[in-house]
């Protein structure tokens, strides 16, 4: 019995969660209300305070969820950084941009709305999800400096 309540708790939350980063990613944190998303949700309002203790605390989470989609990449971009030439680096990166800004276009909304209305607070989630990518472009970059063919990258890096 209590393997199924667990179930039943999981998916509330991540009932919670989808319908917050549905609509955080259209209106922001200030445009939407808890109990909007808890109706989107198909739970009671009282009950998404049971997961999530305030506003700030669900759009913090709804955020980091989308983040953590773009980190499972992050591994496969930490091979920039050992890329033969910067052009294979930069297209690594290109895509890997390009792609989530196509698969993942409340990702991108979010990342405006929590730069306008949370920037101290994402500071930690920033780190954690967003750094490995300009850590491997700088370490492709630092590693490649002295390369003849990194040269005309360097250009579109530093502009």
């Amino acid at each position: 019995m209590l393997a199924k309540q667990q179930m039943t708790e999981i998916s509330t939350r991540d009932r919670i969660i989808a319908a917050a980063v549905t609509l955080f990613a259209r209106a922001g944190f200030n445009g939407v209300t808890t109990k909007e998303i808890a109706k989107a949700a198909n739970v009671s309002d009282g009950n998404s305070y049971r997961y999530f203790p305030t506003k700030r605390d669900l759009f913090l989470c709804a955020f980091e969820s989308e983040l953590q989609k773009l980190s499972v990449r992050a591994q496969e971009l930490a091979m920039t950084a050992n890329a033969e030439d910067s052009r294979t680096a930069l297209r690594t990166v290109t895509e890997l941009i390009t792609e989530n800004i196509v698969k993942q276009p409340e990702l991108v909304r979010l990342l405006h709305f929590s730069a306008l209305e949370f920037n101290p607070d994402i500071e930690p989630l920033f780190r954690q999800h967003l750094y490995p990518i300009f850590d491997a472009l700088s370490t492709h970059r630092q590693r490649t400096s002295g390369n003849p063919d990194s040269s005309d990258i360097g250009q579109v890096t530093t502009a």
